[in-house]
């Protein structure tokens, strides 16, 4: 962030990584080379504190998914806090993030869901 003087107020660095993924001939390629995704479903969730979730219990999590040999973890079904992400690129976890358009409640009536709807057309 620069004022009007051209002075620096603020910088926010953020960790960036380009990967090329492909599938080719059935098979996962990241940066060519092939990969078997072994996953886990993850909710943002702690026993006591509910959706807020302590940077020590992200730790533990992340921790637990690598010692029982996960290379992949999906986040259900909304983002998670940025702290997640950093830890699963410090430890070595493909993320699969969705998108927030969960229609729980709606029941399932195509007519009624996202899908159905122009503003999600293209």
């Amino acid at each position: 962030l620069i004022d009007d003087n051209d002075d620096v107020l603020e910088v926010i660095r953020v960790r960036v990584g380009l990967r090329e993924v492909e599938v080719r001939h059935g098979r996962l390629l990241i940066n060519g080379r092939q990969v078997t995704l072994r996953g886990v479903n993850h909710h943002e969730h702690d026993e006591k504190l509910g959706h807020v979730t302590p940077l020590d219990v992200m730790v533990k999590d992340v921790i637990l998914m690598k010692k029982f040999n996960f290379n992949a973890v999906r986040l259900s079904h909304y983002p998670h806090d940025e702290a997640f992400y950093s830890l699963c690129d410090e430890l070595g976890l493909y993320v699969i993030d969705e998108a927030n358009i969960e229609t729980h409640g709606m029941g399932f009536y195509p007519s009624k869901t996202l899908a159905a709807q122009a503003d999600w057309e293209e």
